[in-house]
């Protein structure tokens, strides 16, 4: 009777783990905020679930039920998503395991790469210096038309003379299933005009060592 009330429980808090704003998934935090009391606070949020897991395992002593032990772990490796605001341009990707280090994305994945995004990247610089954030990664099919690379000199240059150290290198979209799978569906499902140019299995990487 214990065992069958902790298989519905520990569904719940799955789901409300997924739950954006409250949950795991989708969660943006400001970029003033203590990271690590952030990493913290998303931690404990896996903690219920984690309990809940346990007792079962404990219950039905079987494999399958350690094996479910490795949800609450794997969940530990979710990076936080950083804003400058709500109403932002671009998320910062940022890892408990590697704080020195962070990926910036745009926010809607069918936005294209504008002079706005290029200036609060400008911003984002300074402020990830102050947080000790020494190399920033930047990864997109946006960064090619078709099989050519976009000309950015320009940005570059600027990028150069705040002392950023810029390395430059095409990328594999397997070391990006879901977006990739996101953007074909943007493209090809859902027919955004900003998705047309691009080729979505072609990626590029740009490498910012501050």
């Amino acid at each position: 009777m214990f065992e069958l009330a902790l298989y519905p429980i520990s569904f719940l808090v799955m789901l409300l783990l997924m739950l954006p704003h409250i949950g795991l998934i989708g969660v943006r935090i400001s970029i003033d905020a203590n990271m690590s009391h952030a990493f913290i606070k998303q931690a404990c949020k896996i903690a219920p679930l984690f309990i809940c897991l346990l007792l079962l395992a404990l219950q039905e002593q079987e494999g399958l039920s350690y094996f479910l032990l490795l949800v609450p772990i794997a969940l530990l490796f979710l990076p936080l998503v950083i804003q400058v605001n709500d109403s932002a341009h671009l998320s910062v990707e940022i890892s408990y395991f590697r704080p020195h280090s962070c990926k910036i994305h745009l926010t809607q994945i069918d936005q294209d790469f504008t002079r706005s995004c290029a200036i609060e990247l400008l911003q984002l610089i300074d402020l990830l210096r102050e947080k000790n954030v020494t190399k920033v990664t930047l990864s997109s099919p946006l960064f090619l038309k078709g099989k050519k690379l976009r000309k950015m000199s320009t940005f570059l240059q600027v990028l150069e003379k705040k002392n950023v150290h810029i390395t430059s290198t095409p990328t594999t979209w397997l070391r990006f299933p879901f977006a990739t799978f996101m953007l074909g569906l943007h493209k090809y499902l859902l027919r955004k005009p900003t998705m047309q140019s691009i080729t979505i299995t072609h990626w590029h990487t740009y490498t910012l060592h501050l």
